[in-house]
């Protein structure tokens, strides 16, 4: 009994070691220079545990009342 304890033990360290996880980093930019150029493509596309969705706003110009 302890045998076959021990065998299914390693059998299951096994095929845990066998599977990879590639998180990854998904860039949402507007101006197309991102993964995707919006936000609804990214989360439909990056449903993989441990992915990341950054979302990069253009840049705008703030004019002061002087």
């Amino acid at each position: 009994m302890r045998g076959a304890v021990t065998a299914a033990c390693a059998l299951m360290a096994l095929a845990v070691s066998v599977v990879e996880v590639h998180a990854r980093e998904w860039r949402v930019r507007l101006d197309g220079t991102g993964d995707f150029t919006n936000i609804r493509d990214a989360a439909s596309y990056a449903a993989s545990d441990g992915d990341t969705v950054l979302w990069f706003a253009p840049a705008t110009t703030r004019q002061s009342g002087l």
